[in-house]
């Protein structure tokens, strides 16, 4: 957990090597292991340094631990039959900016340039990709285009935004404790409207809650968020179908699509922007919404 080039921790079970994503050798296996009554310990301690409760009863949780670090939990053997596991991400403590994205090769000074200039306009953004492909670093690293003094709000299921500006409302879901009911990002995107905010930053969207993000961009609210998919179309693909289901005319109002990706060059493993694209009409011929590659 010291070392800066370490971004993953994982362990899989009971007296299994714990293995390790250094940025620049991928998977790594160490010499460390947990036995049983070790490595339940190790996990409930985890849990509750984060504010969280794990038990055979609730044996996932995900967590925020006290560096900003992000930790998925599970206890016992009832839905990791090999045992008790968990998976620490590590964030750098200084998060990326636009110019080390361009230094790291994953963008082009031209693409920044791009970003920079839908930022400036007021365009509506989202960042796709796979696990780990950076959309989140990207996203957070472009949003100090927007200005300094501007009302920014952040809506998340887990902290893992970090942003400069002291204008910034930070907020986060909260699950059921005791009698009390969910704070769901529905909610705390409806709650945002009343904060009279300039932009609005969802961590990510994957059901009903894009729903209330496109609204938010339809009453003129500028909007980034990221979600997991690998091309444009499965992207808008996703957005217009169940278990997300926004109209076509909504979807409309998104402007740019940022695609984020993983890719070999040299034998080493490197994030790489695959495709900036806007979002267009309606296509006559085929039915579907069309767009325009930008970048690729």
């Amino acid at each position: 957990m010291s070392d800066p080039h370490i971004e993953d921790v994982s362990c899989d079970g009971y007296d299994l090597p714990l293995f390790v994503y250094r940025d620049t050798h991928g998977n790594v296996e160490t010499t460390v292991s947990f036995g049983k009554s070790e490595l339940d310990d190790a996990v409930v301690r985890l849990a509750q340094r984060s504010g969280q409760h794990v038990s055979l009863g609730r044996p996932v949780v995900e967590a925020t631990l006290s560096d900003g670090s992000r930790a998925e939990l599970a206890l016992g053997t009832e839905v990791t039959p090999r045992g008790s596991a968990f998976t620490i991400r590590r964030y750098a403590e200084d998060p990326f900016t636009p110019l080390d994205l361009i230094a790291t090769g994953t963008f082009s000074t031209e693409q920044i340039a791009y970003l920079w200039l839908c930022i400036e306009h007021d365009r509506n953004l989202l960042f796709a990709g796979g696990t780990a492909s950076g959309k989140t670093t990207a996203m957070n690293a472009v949003s100090m285009f927007v200005p300094p003094r501007a009302k920014v709000l952040s809506i998340e299921d887990t902290r893992e935004l970090t942003l400069y500006h002291d204008n910034w409302l930070s907020s986060v879901t909260r699950e059921r404790f005791g009698s009390e009911s969910d704070i769901t990002m529905c909610e705390l995107l409806r709650s945002a409207l009343r904060h009279c905010p300039e932009y609005i930053i969802v961590g990510e969207v994957r059901g009903k809650e894009a729903m209330t993000l496109f609204q938010a961009m339809n009453t003129g609210h500028t909007t980034y968020s990221t979600m997991h998919a690998d091309s444009v179309r499965t992207v808008i693909n996703r957005l217009e179908n169940e278990p997300i289901g926004v109209p076509r005319q909504m979807v409309r109002s998104l402007d740019v699509l940022c695609v984020q990706g993983f890719g070999n060059v040299e034998g080493e493993r490197v994030r790489r922007n695959e495709e900036l694209a806007e979002i267009e009409d309606t296509d006559e011929r085929t039915g579907e919404l069309d767009y325009s590659t930008a970048f690729e």
